[in-house]
């Protein structure tokens, strides 16, 4: 292949249909460079200055108002096809040139010529339904997913683009020849595979003046590599975005993952921390990277989940399942990085490596060697933990459900969720959720409120929901109020967050000694399961299976007996 990168003129180290020497068109080296890439990720080294020659060539024939054209002629005008082929292109020779830059932590790396193209093709999006659709779309895909945006301008190209497809396809399935076939299935198969993690551009808010942005896009290879690996890892296409707090939480949500990187510290408003709350609560996980080791941007992370989450983060201990994942186990590394964790007590919600900085790694693919590997391992077992290792979702789906208002709710039901000294709401979303769920599903408002356990009267709701993720002891003014409801017809839901072993245990032996009855397992045909929605299985996420082992029954405190 390197035989037939042409040498002299305009063209040189660009590709031609003939082997004459001073012929090229961008059409042809739009393959070219993708072969030699494909070479290149099979372990075939190929040399830096053949990398440089591409990457001269397409960075001197961008046109000044950003596009590209078929061949660089004067006349000619840039076209979507060959402008997101040449951006697709630089995202390859950028891998190779300049992966070194943002090592020393100096500020957001940024290519002029790329952005220049990705804003091109933001104002030019709608012409691929011009000349050559599905090689156009094709193109626009291998930007996209390079440059891990999900808009471009203010236009979601998968979107706009799979709906052409879809609409387009002919009845025997496909769109008119092989060739114009193959780039469809690409661009659909490529641009939806699941999304590993979203990369957060943010700024810095200065409490009334400019929010300047912070360095956020330090190494802007990281996560798009890290991407590739586990790819390759899990036999699995994965892609990667980049997204702001300014989006729709569905799109946060295209991911498991919500990815923070930077050196300086993090000053979100409370609009923006309300996001990221809501993100979370929803099943979220946020993933955070001190860049260079930075204490001040560690710090304020640390800081931001505990005014989220009311919790303190620890180090994520070395039996935890993130560490025991079968594929890349914690014992099998040399050098464990420190990682830093922030729970719920059912799962993890904010994970910081404070000092390891393995975003530096990612950067220059540099996953081999006793610490770079564990970095890479470790990163792999977190999103494997977030997917609970089988739940990947294809982009554009989601488990958010949103409350449809046109539907008419028929009834209403009545909701005590209580309250005790303790985690009492480790998961607030879940009713929220459910909330949604029974308005769309089955016309039924849930009014949840929170009501104080052992403080009054439960007589006015249908159910009450007691849920925690520790041994609890309830005082005899809370027994005597569950007591009184119970027996007054009223309905106690008890929820183990997490199956968590000890509060389970805690409440059976409490309410055994205040019914004179112990809790029992329904059996399988019990009307529960029938009525409304027919339960066929229940299955439970990896993590959620360790913490409902059996435990020893605790002992109350001191004064508690």
């Amino acid at each position: 292949m390197l035989s037939y990168i042409e040498t002299s003129g305009e063209a040189t180290g660009l590709f031609s249909y003939y082997d004459d020497g001073d012929r090229y068109d961008h059409s042809c080296s739009n393959y070219g460079v993708p072969g030699m890439w494909a070479v290149a990720q099979n372990n075939r080294e190929i040399a830096d200055r053949v990398w440089q020659v591409f990457d001269m060539a397409w960075r001197r024939h961008q046109r000044s108002d950003g596009g590209w054209a078929y061949q660089n002629d004067k006349d000619a005008r840039g076209t979507l096809s060959m402008t997101s082929a040449a951006v697709a292109t630089l995202f390859i020779t950028q891998d190779y040139l300049y992966a070194t830059r943002g090592l020393d932590c100096k500020g957001n790396i940024v290519d002029e010529n790329i952005e220049r193209g990705l804003h091109w093709m933001g104002q030019h999006l709608q012409q691929f339904e011009g000349h050559w659709p599905c090689y156009t779309l094709y193109n626009i895909e291998r930007a996209g997913v390079a440059s891990g945006h999900k808009y471009l301008g203010t236009t979601d190209w998968y979107k706009v683009g799979a709906d052409f497809l879809v609409g387009h396809q002919r009845p025997d399935g496909s769109w008119g020849n092989l060739r114009d076939t193959c780039w469809a299935i690409l661009f659909l198969v490529r641009g939806r595979a699941p999304v590993m993690m979203n990369k957060l551009e943010y700024t810095v808010d200065r409490r009334g003046d400019n929010p300047r942005p912070p360095s956020w896009n330090e190494r802007p290879r990281d996560v798009a590599n890290i991407a590739r690996w586990t790819s390759r890892q899990i036999e699995r296409d994965l892609n990667w975005q980049i997204v702001n707090l300014k989006v729709d939480i569905r799109d946060l949500h295209d991911a498991p993952i919500l990815y923070i990187a930077g050196k300086e510290s993090l000053n979100f408003t409370p609009e923006e921390e309300k996001k990221l709350a809501d993100f979370v609560h929803q099943g979220g996980l946020i993933v955070g990277n001190a860049d260079c080791a930075s204490l001040a941007f560690a710090n304020s992370f640390r800081k931001l989940g505990t005014k989220l989450f009311g919790t303190e983060f620890r180090e994520l201990p070395a039996d935890h399942c993130i560490c025991s994942q079968p594929n890349y186990p914690r014992a099998r590394w040399r050098f464990a990085p420190t990682i830093l964790a922030l729970s719920n007590g059912v799962r993890e919600l904010m994970i910081l490596y404070p000092g390891a900085d393995p975003a530096r790694y990612r950067q220059t693919q540099s996953f081999l060697g006793p610490d770079r590997q564990a970095l890479a391992q470790s990163i792999a077992n977190i999103f494997l933990y977030s997917v609970s290792r089988r739940d990947l979702r294809f982009k554009g789906e989601s488990h958010i459900v949103r409350r449809d208002d046109s539907v008419k709710a028929q009834r209403t039901i009545s909701v005590a969720r209580l309250q005790y000294p303790g985690n009492w709401d480790p998961e607030p979303g879940g009713w929220r959720r459910l909330a949604n769920l029974m308005h769309n599903q089955h016309k039924t408002d849930l009014k949840v409120e929170p009501v104080k356990l052992g403080g009054g009267t439960l007589g006015n709701y249908a159910a009450a929901h007691l849920t925690g993720i520790a041994r609890i002891f309830l005082s005899e003014a809370a027994k005597a109020q569950l007591k009184q409801y119970v027996e007054g017809g009223g309905t106690l839901l008890i929820d183990s967050a997490g199956g968590n072993a000890d509060f389970a245990s805690s409440v059976d032996e409490q309410l055994k000694a205040l019914f004179g009855t112990a809790l029992a397992v329904l059996p399988p045909d019990h009307e529960l399961y029938r009525t409304g929605n027919t339960i066929g299985s229940v299955d439970y996420r990896l993590a959620a299976r360790r913490p409902a082992a059996p435990r020893p029954k605790p002992k109350p405190p001191a004064g508690k007996r």
